[in-house]
């Protein structure tokens, strides 16, 4: 039977898997050395319930599934037993509630172009300016 590395959520077969960990008087397998070194390091920071946001709630008969693994599907949000990525609707729903992926990534997004515009303004000022004043700008 086959069972879930605590640290990366891979699936791993623990008759075949090299590398496992004892704790608290049960065996844990890993799918890597990586994965057990971290475990070993903290092992109640593996072992507590998960803090991801997935989707709440779902609609009656509706379908949810991995973008990376289609062939899992689940009647209700939650991980993907293969990748551990969070699962989505095969089809989405137009809800007024806050979606934490989107508004992550959104964060994301702006925090970046907020960095990134500076610095097209000090690399394309010799070409919009007077020949010297990016020399000034730029000590």
């Amino acid at each position: 039977m086959a069972t879930k590395d605590p640290v990366c959520g891979m699936t791993v077969e623990p008759a075949t898997a090299k590398h496992r960990s004892e704790h608290a008087d049960q065996t844990y397998f890993f799918c890597s050395g990586r994965c057990r070194e971290r475990f070993e390091e903290e092992p109640t920071r593996y072992l507590a319930p998960t803090g991801r946001k997935h989707a709440q709630g779902a609609a009656t008969g509706e379908v949810w599934t991995c973008p990376m693994h289609p062939q899992v599907q689940r009647a209700k949000p939650g991980s993907c037993p293969i990748c551990g990525m969070a699962l989505e609707p095969v089809t989405p729903f137009g809800s007024d509630k806050a979606n934490p992926e989107l508004r992550d990534i959104t964060r994301r997004f702006w925090v970046c172009v907020g960095l990134a515009v500076p610095l097209l303004a000090l690399a394309m000022a010799a070409d919009f300016s007077a020949r010297r004043s990016p020399v000034w700008l730029e000590l």
